[in-house]
């Protein structure tokens, strides 16, 4: 045990660029994604297999889901999208967001560097 708690170990270094980029997600989901660049933006990222998306983009898609957004998939190999309520996020499956129902989107992000 030391000074910061029995659970805290100072020789672990979080220096993962997945789980730095974490942080950045509970941003995205208490303030919601409010500009369609943002949403444009992740839906970019989310463009390939979902197994091949990097951690966070996976980590923010799903909590955003739980937030009450929708979610589309499709084969990876169809163009055709499919409205789903509860997705499985399959890693060999392509997934999009859509605007949360309710929720007023913008066209530009105030003062954003989206870069999922």
């Amino acid at each position: 045990m030391n000074e910061h708690g029995p659970y805290c170990d100072e020789r672990v270094s979080f220096s993962s660029s997945e789980y730095n980029a974490g942080f950045s997600v509970s941003l995205y989901i208490d303030g919601g994604i409010r500009s369609v660049a943002a949403l444009e933006s992740l839906n970019k990222a989310l463009d390939r297999p979902f197994g091949t998306v990097r951690l966070a983009v996976r980590a923010l898609t799903w909590a955003l889901h739980q937030d009450g957004y929708l979610i589309e998939f499709r084969p990876t190999r169809s163009d055709t999208w499919n409205a789903i309520s509860e997705p499985k996020f399959d890693a060999d499956s392509c997934y999009r967001v859509l605007p949360k129902a309710g929720l007023p989107m913008y066209d530009t992000a105030p003062e954003s560097h989206d870069d999922f």
